[in-house]
Parts: C-alpha cells; structure tokens; sequence
C-alpha cells in the first residue's frame, strides 16, 4: 500500500470513529443482518441515520444509492463498526446477492429503478433457487417459466428459501427453454411474493426458528422488465450472484467470530474454567482458526484492493471458513460444560451463543455451496485434478 493509500485510509478510519461516536444508537442488536421490514425502532433509528449518511450498500455505485466504498474501506469501517459495539447492517439479500447481479448484468433503466428501492427497503428479497431435487446440482432446477407477452408465469416449488416468510420479492431461477441443455435455457427474473399465487411454508428448525421455508409458485407472474439478463442467460446471472453470496458478503466473518469468542470467554471466566488447561487449550484452538479465518480474509480484501485475479485462497475460503466456525460450535460446547446442556428460559426456544455457533456451523458448510462440493471445486480447479 503507498503512503497516499494509506494516509487516506487513516483519514477515513477517524471518519467513521467520530461519526459513530457522534450518531450511535443505543440497544441495537449485535446482529446487523436486515431480512424482514419488520425491525425494531432502535434498529429502524440506525438505519435511517446510516442511510442519510450514505452508508448502507457499502459496496455499490453511488449513483444507485451505495456508498461506493472498495474493499479496504469496508474493512475499516467493519472493523470500527465491531470495536464501538454496534451493528454494520448487510440489507439482506437484496444488497448482497440481488444488487450485485443487477449491476452487473442489469439494463441502466432496470439499475435506477430497482436498486434505489432495496437501498430503501421498499423491496425485501429472498432466494429462489434450491429445488428438492435442485440443490447443490442448481443447473436441475425444475420451476417453469412461460412467456405470454410482457409477462412470465411462473409455475413450480423452491426449498430452503431464506426468510421468505418477511419478503415480498423473491429472485427465482425458473427453465424458461425445457429443449435446452441443462445449463441453457434458465431465467433469473424477479417475483413479487404478495397477492401472485404464491404460498410460503415456514419450516421449522430445531432451535424453534422459522427461518427457511418451502415456497410453492402457481401462475405467478413476473414482468419481462424484471428478467435480469435477459431470457435464457440465467445461468451466466446466476454465477454471478453465487460470486457474490461467497466473497465480500462472507469477506469479514472474523469480526462477527471474536464477538462469539468473546461472549464464550465471558462465561469461562465467569464460571471460574479460565485457568483449566483443557478448556484453555480448547480457546487458544478457536482462537487460531478465527485468526486464520481473518488472514485468509484479508488475503482476498488484498487481492480485491489491487484487482489482482482470484488466486487459491479465493477458491478455499467458503470452505475454510465454514469448516473452521463448525469446530468453533463443537469447541465451544466442550468449554461451556454442563451448561451447554441447557438453553436459556423463556417460551420460544432462545440459544445462547455457544448453541448458536453450533447450529449455524452445520448449517454453513451446506449453504452458499456444501463443503462436498467446495472440495470438488478445489480438487479440480486448484490442483487440476480429474473428474470421477
């Protein structure tokens, strides 16, 4: 990094300080993630006061509502975010998978009308792409989309939809050209959820959450003006947001795993288990894969930064960091002790961290790509590798 980078980076890092310092909301959540309409007013409070100062999408163009900030600059302000205690909103799918395919491979006219409505959260997304017999092979999917004019009818089931249940737009990958090869022929387009013959099934988890659904499409209909690059070029669209879904949404997870390792150090110390030399050897374990998490995450921020092409750590992240925070849960259970057999009280069936990180761990190395396939992707892109 030259001097002039990094003065300038010094520069913005007293920015944001100051400006959290000045603007900071008190009783946020920790978690910044934004997937319903429905937040609370301390969090509707910070929102407002972060999208009048530009800062919600970070990373997009700042004609179509973003901050236009670079991959150092999210780092940053991430990590001022994190040491002032307060949340850095991530507006769901719509900022991070939809926004990006629509700047990418979106009409001017399709960007200017469309992204200005996700900043605003006039438009809550959720992810129609799993199928039953459609997951990680996505080129399966079954959902038919049929042109009648200036409209698409969509017909056809997806799974395991992220927090439908609060969206009222979905982007559906949907087989436009049943003739076509398997990865031909697919159409991302954008639904709206509302009053259009959909039916959203919550599925609940064994934690108590709802946050997955079966989503059923009978004669849904989407306009032609909302197909994402054009009909039958789903696939290339699809890449794309898959691009998104694993590099700068997933670039920071080390800050959101210290505060997770923080609260279960909270409880060892609590619990007089600090000196124990197992459960310090468990700690000091979760602590280097969060390190490890962090350095192969700045590595790629790096990369980014200079516009160099995507090298191996690129290719391994997803899976390493999904891997590592699945034997953070497992770690954390064993340091917590016979408290991690209990949850805390209450009618719902609330988590505390340490089950949490239990939870999602499993669940990461399924999403965004199951670890199976990321170590296919490896095997043959990275080590060049034969097919079996």
């Amino acid at each position: 990094m030259n001097p002039d980078e990094e003065r300038r980076l010094t520069e913005f890092r007293a920015t944001v300080r100051r400006w959290v310092a000045e603007n900071r909301v008190d009783g946020l959540p920790k978690d910044g993630d934004v997937w319903t309409r429905d937040v609370g007013p301390e969090m509707a409070e910070w929102l407002e006061r972060l999208r009048r100062r530009g800062w919600l999408c970070l990373h997009w163009p700042v004609e179509y509502g973003g901050a236009g900030m670079g991959p150092l600059e999210l780092a940053v302000l991430d990590e001022e975010f994190a040491v002032a205690g307060v949340p850095r909103p991530m507006l769901g799918f719509g900022e991070a998978l939809v926004g990006p395919a629509i700047i990418a491979h979106g009409t001017e006219e399709q960007r200017r009308r469309l992204l200005p409505r996700i900043v605003s959260r006039q438009d809550v997304y959720c992810q129609g792409f799993s199928e039953p017999d459609a997951g990680s092979d996505l080129a399966g999917v079954r959902t038919r989309g049929i042109v009648d004019g200036d409209t698409l009818s969509i017909t056809g089931q997806k799974t395991w939809t992220s927090e439908a249940h609060g969206a009222d737009m979905c982007f559906v990958l949907c087989r436009t050209d049943p003739e076509a090869q398997k990865h031909q022929g697919l159409t991302f387009v954008l639904v709206p959820m509302t009053g259009n013959n959909v039916e959203v099934r919550p599925i609940r988890q064994m934690d108590g959450r709802l946050d997955y659904s079966e989503v059923y499409f009978d004669d849904s209909k989407a306009s032609i003006a909302d197909v994402i690059g054009g009909l039958g070029n789903g696939w290339r669209v699809t890449m794309t947001t898959l691009g998104a879904e694993r590099s700068m949404g997933y670039a920071f997870r080390h800050f959101e795993f210290l505060d997770e390792f923080r609260d279960v150090l909270a409880v060892v110390r609590e619990d007089g288990r600090a000196d124990d030399p197992l459960v310090r050897q468990g700690m000091a374990e979760a602590y280097t894969l969060l390190e490890v998490v962090r350095f192969l995450g700045r590595s790629r921020l790096d990369r980014l930064a200079e516009a160099e092409p995507e090298g191996p750590e690129m290719i391994m992240y997803k899976l390493l960091w999904s891997e590592a925070h699945r034997r953070m849960g497992e770690i954390y259970m064993d340091v917590v002790g016979p408290r991690a057999a209990l949850r805390p009280a209450g009618d719902d069936y609330s988590v505390d961290t340490w089950h949490d990180v239990l939870f999602k761990g499993q669940a990461e190395t399924i999403y965004a790509g199951t670890s199976e396939i990321q170590r296919n992707i490896i095997a043959e892109r990275l080590l060049g590798l034969p097919r079996r």
